[in-house]
């Protein structure tokens, strides 16, 4: 099948999705329950689409190497797709320091200015030790909100090296914290 998807056979598109769409979306609704999504099962069903759609470009693309393992390569496309979903909630379900409901005055005082000026101090200071690619992922990715599909384009990396370059820089980025014993940012790391 992976062989006709390649060649462009829309028939063998359609029979990768009958044949793997149940179990994409059984497997994604566990993967989404397990990460503490809100209403897994619903979710799955959009990421299901996504997942079977990246399975024949990167088919297409000639990404399978062995159209035996054709299984085992869109499990890994559900469990990537399922941890951009994750990471992309816990982002979104942060309130920056500005929006949380304080006195109604304009001026949020010397004490927030203080707080946010601490806060672009550390995360300037824990930057300044991650490569550059490094900390450009992670601020794209993370701060900015662009796709990983955005960033791999425009910085031409493959899904695997943009997942490998990523992890290096979280793995890097909590170790600078914890030898300099950031408080605040050992919460956020640890929920990346």
């Amino acid at each position: 099948m992976a062989e006709r998807i390649a060649g462009g056979s829309p028939d063998a598109e359609a029979e990768l999705v009958e044949r793997f769409q149940d179990r994409m979306r059984k497997l994604l609704t566990l993967l989404l329950y397990r990460r503490g999504i809100p209403q897994p099962d619903r979710v799955a069903q959009e990421l299901t689409q996504e997942t079977l759609w990246r399975a024949v470009l990167r088919i297409r693309q000639g990404a399978l190497v062995k159209s035996a393992s054709l299984a085992a390569f869109v499990h890994g496309i559900a469990i990537n797709v399922a941890n951009e979903h994750a990471g992309k909630e816990r982002i979104s379900q942060r309130l920056p320091l500005n929006a949380v409901a304080g006195s109604s005055d304009p001026d949020p005082g010397p004490e927030f200015h203080a707080i946010q000026a601490e806060s672009s101090r550390w995360t300037r200071r824990l930057l300044s030790h991650l490569r550059p690619r490094d900390s450009d992922i992670l601020v794209r990715f993370y701060l900015q909100g662009e796709s990983k599909e955005a960033i791999c384009r425009e910085l031409e990396l493959g899904s695997g090296q943009f997942d490998q370059i990523k992890s290096r820089a979280l793995r890097r980025a909590r170790s600078a914290v914890e030898k300099s014993g950031g408080g605040v940012f050992r919460r956020i790391f640890s929920r990346l």
